[in-house]
């Protein structure tokens, strides 16, 4: 919920506003592309591999997802390759899995689990998106916090846009942001926004909520033009006008339910109702088809 205070200049217009999403997203590990940094999505008796297992015991088939994702998505040359925007997705619209589940013989950790939801989220189409030429105007940012965040309790994903694609997506749930009216130029507010998101640097088999990029959050600065409520334009200043992590290229909302449509991002294979099985610890005899995110 969005909490105003009253400018100390204007009555009619606050000179702040918070807001919190009610459950928080949940930290993860972001599953690089590549061997030597940790957890892979492809690893032998990984995630992907005990799917292939899982799917295979019950239904005699090998979807290979494990191969597939190892051909299709394996970058060793690029270091910040992975699936950073599949769990900023994931941990804002899914349940956060807390324990392993056994069946068939197979165990799957809270590691291979939230990889699986990961995975599958990869390839989620945006149900709304503001920078997608990786140049975010702070006046969208500062009204999506407000009128999403504050407004609807719900979170986002908030993309950092570097040179040469490198990208690192975190999903949003708290902002606090404060505002003055800037004396020197009619209509100008200088603002300053901490946000906190969920961090993806953790253990996999890590549970709850971790703040990135620490407890304090990440301030931004940035000028607003016209009501700061509602505003038409804007720029980053101080250190959010610059340099790597200065400030966001692109905040946006996952719609699972359509599927990313520049390429494939996730094997034909990973079947969102198969991992809503293998989370209930059932062979999928016992449990009714369920609805998408």
């Amino acid at each position: 919920m969005a909490v105003a205070q009253s400018s100390a200049t204007d009555e009619e217009i606050p000179s702040s506003a918070s807001g919190e999403v009610e459950a928080a997203p949940w930290s993860g590990w972001w599953w690089p592309s590549f061997e030597g940094v940790g957890p892979t999505l492809f690893a032998f008796n990984g995630p992907l591999d005990k799917y292939d297992r899982y799917v295979a015991a019950t239904s005699g088939a090998d979807p290979a997802t494990r191969t597939w994702e190892r051909q299709s998505l394996y970058f060793p040359a690029t270091p910040w390759a992975g699936h950073c925007n599949g769990f900023a997705a994931a941990a804002l619209v899914e349940p956060e899995p807390t324990e392993p589940v056994t069946m068939l013989g197979i165990t799957f950790s809270v590691a291979d689990l939230k990889g699986l939801l990961v995975d599958y989220h990869f390839g989620d189409a945006a149900a709304w998106s503001f920078g997608e030429d990786g140049i975010l105007n702070p006046a969208d940012f500062h009204r999506m916090l407000l009128n999403w965040v504050g407004g609807t309790g719900t979170g986002f994903v908030l993309t950092y846009e570097m040179a040469n694609g490198e990208v690192w997506s975190y999903p949003v749930y708290r902002f606090e942001s404060h505002w003055t009216q800037d004396a020197s130029v009619e209509g100008q507010w200088r603002v300053s926004t901490t946000v906190w998101m969920a961090d993806m640097d953790v253990p996999a088999n890590f549970v709850g909520t971790k703040p990135y990029p620490g407890a304090a959050g990440k301030v931004f600065t940035y000028t607003l033009q016209g009501d700061p409520r509602d505003p038409s334009d804007g720029a980053w200043i101080g250190a959010s006008k610059s340099g790597r992590f200065a400030h966001p290229g692109r905040i946006w909302y996952p719609e699972s339910t359509l599927r990313n449509e520049d390429r494939d991002l996730v094997s034909p294979g990973l079947d969102r109702q198969t991992i809503a099985n293998i989370i209930a610890g059932s062979d999928g005899s016992d449990v009714t088809a369920r609805t998408t995110h």
